[in-house]
C-alpha cells in the first residue's frame, strides 16, 4: 500500500443518466457505471445547492419561473431553500456526534486503534464519509499506509471507485475498481493516459492503458508512464498481506440489494416544490416592497413624466389621486404553502423541524420531549448504524493489523456509535431521583447514569463521605461514654433517722 493519490476525474460532461441503450459517454466504462457517475453529479448539484443549474438550467422543475423587471432588465426569480442539503448534514452529526468508542480487550490492538484514531482524524473522516454517504448512496472508507509507516484511515472520492460484482455474504464486494486520468500531451493534441487499480483481498493490481480519441484502453503501458510513478513506482500485484480488502463499501441503506440515499425521487420533487413556493413567495413580497403605483392624467406634464419632488398633484375629481395599486394575493397565505412544502419534505426523508432548526415558534423544549418528537429520525440513524457499526470495526481491525503486522479478526474491536444529541440534566435528575427514592438502584449505578467513569465514580463517592461525616454533628459521630468503675463513685447519704 502507498499513500500515493492520483489524479482526479473530472465528469462534469455528463448530463444525463446513461442506460444501456445508450453509447458511453466515458469508453473505458461500462453503461451501468456511466450511469453511476451522472447520479452522483447529478446529487452534487442538490447537495451543494446548485438547484437554480439542477433544475432550471437542466430543465428538470415542475413549475414556471416567474420574472420581474431589474434595473430595466427581466429576470427571473429563483430562490433555493436547500432543505435535502441540511438533511444530509443533519444526518451525519446524528451518526457522528460524538465521537464513537472503539475499545478492543486486547490492549495492543486497543493502543493500535487509538493511534490510528489520533493519526486519522477519524471523526472528521467519518463524518465527512456519513455526509457523502447521505447524498450519494454509498462512501468507501480506505486503508493505507502513510510515508511515516503509520496506518490512516481515509476517504475516497466516491466518483473515482466501483463495485464489482455482486454483494457478498459480509455486507461487501469481493473487488472494487479506481479509475484516474492524466493529460500526458497539450491541450491541442492530448494523450490520455487510464490508471486502472483493482483491489482485492490480499492484493492491489494496477494497469496502464493509453486511451484513443473515443476513449476507450487503446495501448497498454508500463507504469513508469504514469507521471506520479516516476520516482517510485509499485509493482503491478502489490500485496497488501491483510485478511480483508483495504477498500471497505459503505451502503447509505440497501432496498432489494440497491444502496438508497436521501436523494431519491420523491424527495427531489418535493425540494422543487420547496424552491417553488420559496420563489413565489419571494416575487410576492418584492412586488408588495415595490408595488407599481397609478397617477391621474392631471399630475403629469407634456412629456408624461412626474416630478419626483411633486407635493401637490391636481386632478378634476377628488378621486383622481396617485395611489399605489396592490395586489390581490395574500403573503400569508403564500407563506402558509411553502410551510406545508417544507414540511412535506421533513416527512418524505423522515425528519423533524425540530431537529433542522427551522421550527416556526422559538419555545425551549426538554431533551425527553425533543427525543421523543425525534424517534423518527433516530430510528432512521439505527438503520444507517446497521451499515456503519460492522464497516468501522472492519477498517479499526485492518488499520490495527497494518499498525501491529499481525492478523486481527473484526470482532477484536468493539464499536459503538454514538448520535451526540445531548441529555437533558432536569429530566436525567427526575429519573434518578424517582429510581433512588423507590430504592431500585444504588448510588454508583446512578453515577453512572450521569456518564462518569470509574475513576471518577469512585472520587465522587469519597467526596460524598467526606461530606457525609462533616455535616453529621460530633455527638453523633463520637464513642458513648464510659461508665466509672464501681467505688469510685461515692455512697448515697443514709437518710436522716
Amino acid at each position: 500500500m502507498n499513500a500515493m493519490s492520483p489524479d482526479k476525474i473530472v465528469w462534469h460532461d455528463l448530463r444525463r443518466y446513461v442506460s444501456p441503450l445508450v453509447p458511453d459517454r466515458f469508453g473505458f466504462m461500462t453503461p451501468e457505471e456511466n450511469a453511476r457517475v451522472e447520479r452522483i453529479r447529478q446529487n452534487r448539484l442538490l447537495f451543494r445547492g446548485r438547484h437554480r443549474e439542477y433544475f432550471v438550467g437542466e430543465s428538470r422543475t415542475q413549475f414556471p419561473v416567474a420574472t420581474l423587471m431589474v434595473d430595466g432588465k427581466e429576470r427571473g426569480v429563483y430562490v433555493p431553500y436547500n432543505l435535502l442539503g441540511l438533511i444530509t448534514r443533519k444526518g451525519a452529526d446524528l451518526l457522528f456526534g460524538e465521537h464513537p468508542s472503539i475499545t478492543s480487550e486486547d490492549p495492543a490492538v486497543a493502543a493500535a486503534a487509538e493511534a490510528v484514531d489520533r493519526r486519522s482524524n477519524l471523526r472528521r473522516v467519518l463524518f465527512d464519509a456519513a455526509v457523502t454517504c447521505a447524498w450519494a448512496a454509498e462512501a468507501y472508507l480506505e486503508v493505507i499506509t502513510g510515508n511515516d509507516r503509520g496506518a490512516y484511515v481515509t476517504t475516497p472520492a466516491v466518483d473515482e471507485i466501483f463495485p464489482v460484482g455482486d454483494i457478498g455474504p459480509d455486507g461487501q464486494h469481493a473487488e472494487y475498481r479506481r479509475y484516474a486520468t492524466t493529460n500526458v500531451g497539450t491541450a491541442e493534441s492530448p494523450i490520455v493516459l487510464l490508471l486502472t487499480t483493482t483491489y482485492r483481498a490480499g492484493e492491489i493490481a494496477r494497469e496502464l492503458w493509453q486511451l484513443d480519441r473515443a476513449g476507450k484502453r487503446s495501448l497498454p503501458l508500463d507504469l513508469k508512464s504514469w507521471p506520479k510513478f516516476a520516482d517510485v513506482t509499485p509493482l503491478p500485484v502489490e500485496k497488501t498481506n491483510l485478511p480483508h480488502n483495504t477498500i471497505v463499501w459503505v451502503p447509505n441503506e440497501l432496498v432489494e440489494g440497491e444502496a438508497v440515499g436521501e436523494y431519491e425521487l420523491s424527495a427531489i420533487e418535493l425540494q422543487d416544490l420547496v424552491n417553488a413556493k420559496q420563489s413565489q413567495l419571494a416575487r410576492v413580497l418584492a412586488i408588495h416592497a415595490n408595488p407599481r403605483m397609478f397617477f391621474p392624467t392631471g399630475s403629469v406634464d407634456g412629456d408624461g413624466n412626474v416630478r419626483a419632488s411633486a407635493e401637490a398633484f391636481f386632478g378634476d375629481t377628488k378621486d383622481a389621486k396617485p395611489e399605489y395599486i396592490e395586489m390581490a394575493g395574500n403573503p400569508q397565505a403564500a407563506m402558509t404553502d411553502r410551510d406545508f412544502a417544507v414540511a412535506s419534505l421533513c416527512v418524505s426523508c423522515e425528519w423533524t423541524p425540530e431537529l433542522l432548526g427551522i421550527k416556526n415558534d422559538a419555545t425551549a423544549e426538554s431533551g425527553r420531549k425533543m427525543r421523543l418528537s425525534a424517534s423518527s429520525p433516530l430510528a432512521k440513524i439505527e438503520r444507517r448504524t446497521a451499515y456503519w457499526q460492522p464497516a468501522l470495526q472492519r477498517v479499526m481491525a485492518l488499520a490495527a493489523c497494518c499498525e501491529l503486522g499481525r492478523p486481527i479478526a473484526d470482532d477484536a474491536v468493539g464499536v459503538e456509535i454514538r448520535d451526540g444529541l445531548p441529555e437533558d440534566e432536569h429530566d436525567t435528575a427526575e429519573i434518578i431521583a424517582t429510581l433512588r427514592s423507590a430504592g431500585a438502584v444504588s448510588l454508583r449505578r446512578a453515577l453512572r447514569m450521569l456518564g462518569l467513569d470509574d475513576a471518577a465514580i469512585e472520587d465522587e463517592l469519597d467526596e460524598l463521605k467526606t461530606e457525609t461525616a462533616a455535616a453529621t454533628p460530633d455527638v453523633l459521630l463520637g464513642e458513648p461514654a464510659a461508665l466509672p468503675p464501681e467505688g469510685d463513685n461515692p455512697a448515697p447519704e443514709a437518710d436522716a433517722a
